[in-house]
């Protein structure tokens, strides 16, 4: 499935992922897309942070997620 991550004021960045990833898989691979992540960055989607340990088919994932240093919980 594709997911978009918006950070910050940047362009939404597209991401190929499987509903099997973990968060821990979208963030390798928003790194090897050029995105920024750190250990302070969390992700939202449908309004909710997105969890570690849950694959992201149980998670009731969007298409779009917001991402990045600035977003907290």
């Amino acid at each position: 499935m594709t997911i978009y991550i918006k950070q910050g004021l940047d362009e939404a960045i597209m991401l190929e992922v499987k509903p099997s990833d973990v968060l821990a898989d979208v963030k390798k691979k928003l790194i090897e897309a050029g995105g920024k992540v750190d250990k302070y960055t969390k992700f939202i989607a449908n309004g909710r942070v997105v969890r570690e340990d849950v694959p992201l088919q149980y998670q009731g994932s969007p298409k779009y997620w917001v991402g990045g240093p600035g977003v907290s919980n």
